[in-house]
């Protein structure tokens, strides 16, 4: 800048030394030619400066481009691998619902059939508990029906062991009503023979 400030003055001095009216002596051609001299160096070191300057903002407008160009891609890739990773999260949520959905449809499958075979199993459970009811029902009545016949096997031997004691009571009475039938002629006698015996010593 300072250089710049310079080299306009130089040529500002230049302009005016040309702008005063001189008689055209030697000296003053000499002067006028050196003094046009510096003001076209002055110039041109101004244009030299100003292109140097352009130049370096020309550069340094390339470099905020490509930074900012290298910034904006470095967005754009992160939003690219931003959403490249939610659809992978997505993708993946999807597969758990999915797998969860296909799960809920295996239970409830599971449970359907599970259902089916009880409601299938019922009628033959029922038969079958059926059955055995009515064979333990045939049982209790077979095991009444042996009883009852054992209690009358028992009752009728019983009958039958009374009725022998009563014919061998009977016959006992009648053996001994026999016997004492058979005794009562000799007793007479017995008696008799006394009643001459007394007789006698009478």
């Amino acid at each position: 800048m300072k250089f710049l400030a310079i080299s306009a003055v130089a040529a500002i001095c230049a302009h005016m030394v040309l702008a005063v009216p001189t008689v055209n002596t030697n000296a003053d051609v000499v002067a006028q030619n050196v003094g046009v001299h510096a003001g076209m160096v002055a110039v041109s070191s101004f244009e030299v400066n100003k292109k140097d300057k352009d130049e370096d903002s020309s550069e340094d407008d390339e470099i905020s481009e490509a930074a900012e160009e290298a910034e904006h891609e470095e967005k754009m890739a992160l939003m690219k691998q931003a959403k490249e990773e939610a659809e992978e999260l997505q993708a993946v949520e999807e597969e758990a619902e999915k797998e969860a959905e296909e799960l809920d449809e295996t239970e409830e499958k599971a449970e359907n059939e599970a259902q089916e075979f009880e409601e299938e199993q019922e009628p033959e459970a029922k038969g079958l508990e059926e059955e055995k009811e009515s064979e333990d029902k045939e049982l209790e009545e077979e095991q009444e029906r042996e009883a009852e016949k054992e209690a009358e096997q028992l009752e009728s031997e019983k009958e039958l062991e009374l009725e022998e004691a009563e014919l061998e009571k009977e016959a006992e009475e009648a053996e001994l009503e026999k016997e004492a039938e058979e005794a009562e002629p000799e007793k007479d006698a017995e008696e008799e023979t006394e009643k001459g015996t007394v007789d006698d010593k009478n």
